[in-house]
């Protein structure tokens, strides 16, 4: 984790980071600050014949430490990967097909399918441009064509939504999909952890938008009175702290896939920050110990790698900072990394196999 004046400095640092070592794959993600359209150039010259992709980032996750201002990189040397490709989905807002021309270009590079590759072998990861009003479809269209499963989040910023970046190779992409295709050679496993657990309260969403991501109806009523009645505070009252408090939950075989709760609209709607669809039951949640939770489920994860982690590549959303900023927690997140090679970033979603709010997810290497 490197952190400089402007782009030129802070790349010179990065690959001094790694001299000596022969890169064949680098991912890296880098604080809106340095929105220069130098930085993927850069970084693909610092790196010769490497292949190199990441996206913009607020808040990096490095080993030890949470950053603000920096980049976040993992490097893959000689024997790490059996295969590694990348490739950008261009123009996503307009064109969603443009994902499936992508993968198309990944099983060419594969020189096979995805939905034929074993699961156990492979990882997808995916930097997506969250601002798309298409990234539900776009996430299905892969979620429908794969076997491996992909994992990721989207690019984030210094929340001006202005400077979202993809970069591939030495190119700049925005709006855009990054898509990868990793092999690792040694053993890896998937993580997703979050802090929320379920109450006794369910609700039945009998109405929904799903391009708008929002639930008009819950059990037949307008959904922000129904919500706002479940955590016990009047409609009018509900603060940006009460969604983070209290998100809702898809559960799936006892797990909770996060929906949190991003405002209240004049129509009664509740917009969430992830779609949910009409016959959906969804759980309220209760955010407890991030620190805890997440310290739990990389013992257990380390315990099934053998015992120790060598590498993690970790998407964590921008609420859980927020969060441990609030409790003035966010110095002891990082150490949870300690004992590990660590990038990461706060993403203003996540990725694992859809789309999910208030998680971390995780790409464990042994």
């Amino acid at each position: 984790c490197v952190q400089a004046g402007d782009a030129k400095s802070a790349v010179r640092l990065l690959q001094r980071e790694y001299d000596g070592i022969p890169v064949k794959t680098l991912i890296f993600f880098a604080s809106s600050v340095y929105d220069n359209p130098e930085l993927a150039p850069l970084i693909r010259d610092a790196f010769p014949g490497a292949l190199t992709f990441g996206c913009s980032s607020y808040g990096e996750v490095c080993k030890d430490k949470i950053h603000y201002g920096s980049i976040a990189a993992l490097a893959f040397g000689p024997g790490a990967l059996d295969f590694a490709a990348a490739t950008a989905a261009e123009n996503i807002s307009a064109d969603p097909g443009s994902v499936d021309k992508a993968i198309r270009k990944l099983e060419g590079l594969a020189g096979a399918k995805l939905i034929d590759l074993p699961y156990d072998r492979h990882l997808g990861v995916t930097l997506f441009d969250g601002s798309s009003p298409n990234i539900e479809k776009v996430m299905e269209g892969l979620a429908d064509q794969t076997n491996v499963t992909f994992i990721g989040g989207f690019a984030s910023d210094d929340f001006s939504m202005k400077k979202i970046r993809q970069y591939v190779d030495g190119k700049t992409y925005a709006d855009a999909a990054v898509l990868a295709l990793l092999k690792p050679a040694a053993p890896f496993s998937l993580l997703k952890t979050q802090a929320a657990e379920p109450l006794d309260k369910s609700f039945l969403v009998t109405g929904a938008d799903e391009a708008e991501r929002t639930i008009l109806e819950l059990d037949g009523r307008p959904a922000a009175e129904v919500y706002a009645e479940g955590i016990g505070i009047p409609g009018g009252k509900i603060t940006e702290d009460a969604y983070l408090r209290y998100p809702l939950g898809l559960m799936a075989a006892g797990d909770p896939f996060i929906r949190a709760g991003r405002r209240i609209l004049d129509n009664g709607g509740l917009q969430l920050f992830c779609s949910a669809k009409s016959g959906q039951r969804l759980c309220l949640m209760r955010n407890g110990d991030i620190v805890a939770k997440t310290a739990a489920r990389l013992a257990e994860q380390r315990r099934k790698l053998g015992g120790k982690i060598a590498a993690i590549l970790d998407f964590d959303c921008a609420h859980r900072f927020m969060a441990l900023e609030a409790d003035q927690r966010l110095d002891n997140y990082g150490p949870l990394f300690r004992d590990s090679e660590t990038a990461g970033f706060a993403t203003f979603g996540e990725v694992y196999i859809a789309n999910v709010n208030q998680t971390s997810v995780m790409a464990l290497f042994a």
